[in-house]
């Protein structure tokens, strides 16, 4: 992955980022107030020395010796026997096991120093315990490195320094854990964003779908009513510009896929999932080839949920479906939109839609309707939810695949593709709807190269 696609999953999930960061900091501030509890540590020092020593020798050899014995004493400032003495000084203020859990020795690196510390939530409290333990610690020593028959002991302790009055409390401070949490906040969030970034199966833009699916995208229908909406059939002020594209395209690189010289008559539009435009992109589509002189016939082969009738205000007593049973002929069934336009509803709802669109009755429908009409286009079902969709694409000429920007997923169009070409259909490529809008252009200038009334400009790169 690129820096580029870095930077843009940072930009578009920033929010999440920022969430996190202040969800973190204010962690951080909750345990500081309520996960933490004010203790305060003191600490005495008592000097180790080692009795004797008249020369030079004796006294590196004593200094060594003494340096020895410190790390020892820190285990005596730990023991039971300091911790009981010293709670019995105290008076019995603290038992003689919270004495020692609150008490911690330590030897001063590379010196003869040992270092007592107690800490308590009091820190008068600290003090006198730490001062209690070091002066009993110093008294244990003194007890066992004095030989029981008699004499100057070898080595002794002395309370160097008295416990101070702790004045500030340990551990880390609030800004300290708002920062950190914070910073756990932050790094949660980016990897947020770069999970949600790469479990995020959706198409989001033609480049992604082309690079990583291998399907050429005929064109980008804008997230906009004027182009989306059904009535782009009597709006003269409706925006085709995506419809002309599609229509340039299909004418090049539908002829090259169906083997022929000259553009596909016979289109199915599918694709999956509900939502995805399939019925805009199919009504879109015969509009701008009638545009462009064809007699075209559009047929809606949804037969339990077609749209296409009641969007355009007709009827749907008749249609498709009573066209295949046989109730209806081509010509009554059909209806005149405008010049070179006419749509076939789906007729009333059978059923047993599946068993119709794969009778014979379809197939002789569709074969009068390509003698009949320069070019029939027709809007399936979704493919995910019905196999009439494949049924359709095997008896057309191409088979167009309508995907929704930020919404169908690149499995499920790749799902609906291997369906349709394992049943033989020539899959030609993807409209992608619900797209951002191009940026206005120029007057008289349109981007896909072609007129309003022809198809005589070469494909664009798709």
């Amino acid at each position: 992955m690129a820096i580029r696609e870095y930077v843009r999953i940072f930009v578009k999930f920033w929010w999440v980022i920022v969430l996190l960061t202040v969800v973190g900091a204010g962690g951080g501030f909750a345990y500081y107030q309520f996960g933490t509890t004010s203790e305060y540590a003191a600490t005495a020092r008592l000097f180790v020395t080692a009795e004797g020593g008249t020369s030079v020798g004796e006294s590196y050899q004593n200094n060594l010796f003494a340096q020895e014995r410190v790390n020892s004493y820190a285990a005596i400032a730990t023991s039971d026997q300091v911790a009981r003495r010293a709670s019995s000084a105290l008076g019995g203020a603290i038992s003689p096991d919270d004495l020692r859990g609150a008490t911690t020795a330590a030897a001063v690196p590379k010196t003869v120093i040992l270092a007592v510390t107690v800490t308590n939530g009091a820190p008068r409290r600290a003090q006198s315990y730490a001062n209690a333990v070091a002066q009993e610690t110093a008294a244990v020593v003194q007890e066992l490195e004095t030989s029981r028959r008699g004499g100057a002991a070898a080595a002794t302790a002395i309370v160097l320094d008295d416990a101070d009055l702790p004045s500030t409390p340990t551990g880390y401070g609030w800004k300290i854990l708002v920062a950190a949490g914070a910073f756990v906040g932050l790094l949660l969030g980016v990897l947020v964003s770069l999970a949600i970034a790469v479990l995020d199966r959706r198409i989001k833009t033609a480049d992604t779908l082309t690079s990583e699916d291998g399907l050429h995208v005929l064109a980008e229908v804008p997230d906009s009513d004027a182009v989306a909406a059904p009535v782009v059939a009597t709006s003269s002020s409706a925006d085709l510009t995506a419809y002309r594209r599609l229509r340039t395209n299909l004418r090049f690189i539908g002829a090259a896929a169906s083997g022929s010289s000259s553009a596909p008559r016979v289109v199915t539009v599918a694709g999956p999932g509900d939502g995805a435009g399939r019925t805009s992109v199919a009504v879109g589509l015969a509009v701008v080839l009638a545009d462009a002189g064809h007699d075209v016939l559009l047929m809606d082969a949804d037969l339990a949920a077609g749209t296409v009738g009641s969007a355009f205000g007709k009827s749907t007593t008749r249609g498709l479906s009573a066209l295949i049973v046989g109730e209806d002929d081509l010509a009554s069934s059909v209806v005149r939109i405008r010049d070179n336009l006419s749509i076939l509803a789906c007729g009333p709802h059978p059923p047993n839609p599946g068993e119709l669109i794969a009778s014979d009755g379809f197939e002789k429908t569709l074969r009068h309707a390509r003698e009949r009409f320069d070019h029939v286009i027709i809007d399936s079902p979704a493919t995910d939810t019905s196999s009439d969709a494949v049924v359709c694409a095997a008896l057309s000429d191409v088979a167009i695949l309508v995907a929704r920007a930020n919404k169908t997923t690149r499995s499920s169009l790749r799902t609906s593709a291997n369906a349709l070409t394992s049943v033989g259909a020539r899959v030609v490529g993807v409209a992608l709807t619900h797209t951002k809008a191009p940026r206005a252009q120029k007057p008289g200038h349109t981007s896909d190269g072609d007129g309003a009334g022809g198809d005589e400009n070469p494909p664009e790169k798709a």
